[in-house]
């Protein structure tokens, strides 16, 4: 599938997925900004209803920006993504200042970037550490503060949990998450 053909699969999939459980908005334009994120997630369900898209559901259990990559990131890329998430944090404390309210660190969006693969020194290199048991394997986390995960699809288990993602990835991941899809 040709890069920009899955960039637009991968926004309207991701919105199609997670809109019966929140609000997906696909190619949210930063105010003030030439910049657009691919999908930002805000949820409405409840836990347990999110949680019915298995690992996916687990990521967009928090406000959250998902960026795909049909390739793996380079730096730079990972680094226009962190960039994105932090006006977009800017945006949300601007708005708490209008309205003369306080921000909770908590409630600060989460930066997801789906990736086809990512490399050992990708990751190396970001800092990033593989999730608590909470997680599987294939998931990654920045240092707290940047608020950042890195899902590397090829690495994912094949399992029902993972399903949803799998579909994003490419090659022999796809295939097999269509047999499952299939099964």
């Amino acid at each position: 599938m040709p890069h920009k053909a899955h960039d637009q699969f991968a926004k309207l999939y991701l919105a199609y997925l997670l809109d019966p459980l929140g609000q997906a908005q696909i190619s949210y334009e930063l105010p003030k900004q030439s910049l657009q994120v691919d999908v930002l997630f805000t949820p409405t369900a409840t836990v347990d209803d999110i949680h019915t898209l298995g690992l996916l559901g687990q990521l967009a259990a928090h406000d959250c920006l998902f960026e795909v990559f049909w390739n793996q990131p380079r730096p730079k890329a990972v680094r226009e993504c962190q960039l994105k998430l932090f006006l977009r944090q800017k945006e949300l404390y601007n708005q708490a200042r209008s309205k003369k309210t306080q921000l909770a660190e908590e409630s600060l969006p989460v930066l997801w970037i789906l990736a086809t693969s990512v490399s050992q020194a990708l990751l190396e290199n970001a800092g990033a550490k593989a999730m608590p048991a909470t997680y599987v394997k294939g998931v990654y986390r920045l240092p707290e503060l940047q608020k950042t995960g890195l899902v590397a699809l090829n690495q994912l288990p094949i399992t029902t949990d993972t399903l949803w993602l799998r579909l994003l990835g490419k090659g022999a991941t796809r295939r097999q998450a269509c047999d499952d899809l299939r099964a």
